[in-house]
């Protein structure tokens, strides 16, 4: 197959694999020594990405202890007009995180990069969160590796001491969480109404 069609192929595996949170894991689409990076982590090789994909999911026997409830909603894939050998995705993800009593639910929203070679594999892929990256005028800005454990950690806290909850309406499905930026949040109600409100 040519190099769009295998890239056409691609995209729409993506959006299956988020719809089910990379349930089956779709080892096809990624090349044995791709790497991955986030404000969290940096890794190289399929196999530890899936590992780390299972874990976030509750699929894994370690994963299984941490985390439950997790989801990952696609908002978009498109190519990138500059650079045919790349993909991106918009996306919100969720999960609780079980080991402390008060099971909190820990979000995150932005865009993942993914750099593909001749057969549309994918090599690498580069997550940049709205918390942690975002800047000026909608782009994107590299970090120091392990920025992100701030963010995720203030969410762990007990209710009584967070900062910033997201109003019961996300918890309950009456909101969707489209962009969760440190000034401020995105939402969708269930009408289809999207509006911002401003973060403490």
């Amino acid at each position: 197959a040519s190099f769009e069609v295998s890239k056409a192929a691609l995209m729409k595996r993506m959006v299956k694999e988020y719809k089910s949170f990379f349930r089956p894991f779709q080892g096809e689409s990624y090349s044995e020594d791709m790497a991955f990076r986030d404000p969290l982590i940096s890794t190289k090789g399929r196999d530890m990405y899936q590992w780390m994909i299972e874990l976030l999911a509750g699929s894994n026997m370690v994963g299984s202890h941490l985390f439950s409830d997790g989801f990952l909603d696609m908002h978009a894939v498109e190519e990138v007009p500059e650079d045919k050998y790349k993909v991106r995705t918009r996306w919100t993800a969720g999960l609780k995180f079980k080991m402390v009593p008060w099971t909190p639910t820990i979000f995150f929203t932005g865009i993942s990069e993914y750099t593909l070679d001749s057969s549309a594999q994918v090599t690498g892929q580069r997550d940049y969160w709205d918390t942690v990256n975002l800047v000026d005028e909608g782009r994107y800005a590299t970090e120091p590796i392990f920025s992100g454990y701030g963010d995720m950690s203030e969410q762990m806290l007990p209710p009584f001491i967070r900062k910033g909850q997201e109003p019961e309406m996300v918890h309950s499905g009456e909101w969707s969480l489209l962009r969760r930026a440190n000034k401020y949040r995105v939402y969708r109600s269930k009408d289809g109404t999207v509006f911002a409100l401003s973060h403490p």
